[in-house]
């Protein structure tokens, strides 16, 4: 995070003293420790591993496995980011050994190209989410602690971004909260739904309302009709099965379409590749890899991927074989994956992680999941936070218009 600010220690902490890097905030019951994320992951592993175990709002884009990949393929260059993280002292004393907030953070100076610093929580190339682990039972604190922190190094004059983060439930209340009892300013930039499942009906009943009776009667053909094609069948990920030629078909099979084309794939982002095979690796020890797949012939035409913690999953990726565009595999498998998702005992909630108003997921997942980014204030900016928002919105909509044209320009010479 610069100079004076990064604080990297010479060894692993001692049980029997706190980090000697550690910023004191005890009044609030807490101690901050800064470090590089690639540090911060080796030295404290299992309290990393506990925290999100134990945090208010699960993430696993932040979690051990898939955040360690991340860091070793994408933490370099300027924007390298930092983990700031926040120990419970208030019923340890001198000795902190719970880790109540994880933190990771890049800082900018250029974000408006004004003299305002501004500490965004770091969205990796993988990040399907991206609020900040912090622990259930002390998430009050753990905020706390963080700008605490943020405003003693910056003197009060830096700004804070979350980006991507739920626009309800439990982090964000908990944001709320701390907000409205410090009396920050902050705004929300770019709010939008995206599809979400609540798989708490039988699936008849479900796609009875999501769907008209004649688009099920189209699937049905289209089903049979692929059917005709060769053997088709339908599996999911087993434990047992080997995680890394799942990996490498959705791979091949993904960058063979639209996103190969526009060179977006996961095969063709430098380090993405290596951080879904391990990461997606980790989550299948741990029996949380969700993988589905549409076979022709025991070849994939269509395959999806995602995540889950507890009662809770994230749907990541789709792709499909787009030579058999016609019969709408992507569809299909969607449509078989959410009724296993509906029929099972143990998922209630599923994010489809994709964007606002998805041409595909949002006609067949019915329920909807808020989802915002938030632009806190420092007590003693330089710079009007009003002023901050409006180049903050300036901001956004000149790189939006940007991403179309090259898109739109990539589009074209790809056909």
């Amino acid at each position: 995070m610069g100079p004076g600010v990064i604080l990297s220690p010479t060894h692993a902490r001692s049980a029997l003293t706190a980090p000697s890097n550690a910023v004191p905030a005890r009044s609030i019951g807490a101690e901050v420790e800064v470090l590089d994320i690639r540090t911060a992951l080796d030295l404290y592993q299992n309290d990393w591993v506990r925290l999100g175990h134990e945090a208010l709002h699960a993430n696993p884009a932040f979690e051990l496995d898939i955040l360690g990949a991340a860091a070793k393929a994408f933490a370099t260059g300027k924007d390298h980011p930092q983990a700031v993280l926040i120990w419970d002292v208030a019923h340890s004393g001198h000795c902190p050994n719970v880790l109540i907030g994880a933190f990771v953070c890049a800082l900018s100076h250029l974000r408006w190209g004004v003299p305002v610093p501004v500490a965004a929580l770091w969205r990796h190339k993988f990040a399907f989410a991206g609020q900040p682990l912090v622990h259930a039972m002390h998430a009050g604190r753990a905020l706390s602690a963080f700008f605490h922190w943020l405003d003693e190094h910056h003197n009060g004059r830096a700004a804070c971004l979350f980006e991507k983060i739920p626009a309800e439930g439990p982090f964000h209340d908990a944001l709320q909260d701390y907000l409205a009892h410090s009396d920050r300013p902050a705004a929300h930039f770019g709010r939008h739904e995206r599809a979400a499942l609540r798989a708490e009906a039988d699936n008849d009943d479900y796609f009875a309302t999501a769907l008209s009776n004649k688009k099920r009667k189209e699937f049905r053909r289209l089903k049979k009709r692929l059917g005709e094609q060769g053997k088709l069948s339908f599996d999911r990920f087993d434990k047992t099965d080997g995680v890394q030629s799942w990996c490498d078909a959705f791979l091949t099979l993904e960058a063979g379409g639209w996103k190969g084309r526009t060179g977006t794939a996961l095969a063709q982002v430098d380090g993405l590749a290596s951080v879904v095979r391990q990461g997606f690796a980790a989550e299948a020890q741990t029996g949380n890899l969700l993988f589905w797949r549409l076979t022709l012939d025991g070849v994939p035409v269509a395959m999806a991927c995602g995540i889950r913690r507890g009662a809770q999953a994230w749907l990541l990726k789709i792709a499909h074989d787009e030579s058999f565009a016609r019969f709408s595999p992507g569809v299909l498998l969607i449509l078989e994956l959410t009724n296993g998702l509906v029929e099972s005992d143990t998922i209630d909630w599923v994010d489809s992680c994709a964007d606002a108003d998805h041409p595909m997921i949002d006609h067949l997942w019915r329920e909807r999941m808020p989802v915002t980014d938030v632009l806190v204030a420092g007590p003693r900016m330089r710079v009007p936070f009003k002023m901050l928002c409006e180049l903050e919105a300036l901001r956004r909509n000149t790189r939006s218009k940007a991403a179309q044209l090259y898109h739109r320009l990539k589009k074209g010479l790809a056909t």
